[in-house]
This record gives structure tokens, sequence and C-alpha cells, in this order.
């Protein structure tokens, strides 16, 4: 009986051991999986040329959320979002006038009455309106497009302000078509885009 209890002894003493060292090795690779990890993500971030501060800040785990990611879009977009209400004023004046024309080429071979002289001021009231409004909108395009460049000029790398312009500034709505116009791959477009928008400062993003 004394022997069983000695030999049980040492088969416990045995598996403790056996199961420290396993825990050691489990914590070595462990460590060296980080490291490789961590080596290359920052390998990956060099690669896609972000700026050293956006690295520093996934170093410390603040990285950008997607929520954040998607108003500096928005904001961007601004401009391209005040262009297309500026043709639609535009659309809107050149409708109303060609309406005007037409009442009066109708009502010119007679006297005009009352009623087709209210229509045309009527008209002529509704384009003066659009006019006064197109003006407003081309000052504030203007004004949304100096704000977006200048944050824009603020991104250090070359190839992701150009990016950045051919997409918000001219418009180009398909990745393809920017890749062909920068003579680069569409893959590495979308990847310096992300990495632009991360670079980029905005008035909410400062």
């Amino acid at each position: 009986m004394k022997c069983y209890a000695k030999r049980h002894a040492l088969a416990s003493d045995a598996m403790n051991a056996a199961q420290l060292v396993t825990k050691q090795l489990l914590e070595e690779q462990s460590d060296r999986i980080a490291a490789r990890c961590y080596n290359e993500v920052w390998c990956a971030m060099l690669q896609a040329n972000l700026s050293p501060r956006t690295i520093a800040h996934v170093q410390k785990g603040d990285t950008m959320t997607r929520e954040e990611f998607n108003q500096k879009k928005v904001w961007l977009w601004r401009y391209q979002r005040s262009r297309n209400h500026e043709r639609q004023l535009r659309q809107q004046i050149q409708s109303e006038r060609e309406r005007a024309t037409a009442t009066t080429k109708a009502l010119s071979p007679v006297v005009v009455s009352a009623g087709g002289k209210n229509k045309i001021e009527d008209a002529v009231c509704r384009i003066m309106e659009r006019q006064e409004a197109l003006y407003k909108q081309i000052i504030e395009t203007e004004m949304q497009r100096e704000e977006i460049e200048t944050a824009i000029n603020s991104v250090q790398d070359q190839m992701q302000r150009d990016v950045l312009r051919e997409r918000y500034i001219v418009g180009t709505p398909y990745w393809w078509k920017i890749a062909i116009n920068l003579n680069i791959s569409e893959r590495w477009a979308k990847k310096l885009h992300r990495a632009a928008i991360e670079n980029l400062c905005t008035p909410v993003h400062f």
C-alpha cells in the first residue's frame, strides 16, 4: 500500500512538471506568433504609406472606427453634392425659360389677356428666384471645394492626395476609372484611399 502511494506521488509530480513545461512552451510560441503578426502589420502599414501619426494610433489601439471613416467620406462628398444641386438649379432655370418663351410665342398673335400677363410674370419671378438660389449655391460650392482641397493638401503622400482629388474633386465614380487615370491598379487605388482617409484631418477629426 505504501509503495502504491509512492508511485502515485511520483506520477503526480511528473504530470505537474509536464503541465508546467507545456505551459511555458505555449507561452513562448504565443509570444513568437504575436511578434510575427506585429511585424507583418507594421510592414503592411508602411507599405500602405500610413503617416507616423496613424501608425502611432494603431500601436496604442486607437484606430479609426468605421463610423469615423464614413463621417470623413460624407464630409468629402459635400462638394460633389453641391455640384449636383447646382446642376439641378441650372436645369430648372432652363426649363422655366423654355416655358416662358413658349407662353410668349403662344400669346403673341393675339392681344395678351390679364391671365396671360400673370403667367408670364409668374414665370419671370420663378426664373429670378432660381437664379438667386443658383448664385448662392455657386458660392457655397466653391467655398466647400476650397475647404476640401485644403484638407486634401494636408495629406503628406502625393499619391494619396491624387486619389482623394480624383474621387472627391473630379468626382470620378468608379475605382477602375480612377486607377486608369492615375496609372495604378484598382486594388492599389483602394488601399491608397483607405490610407488617405486615415491621414486626413477634417474639421471634426482634428
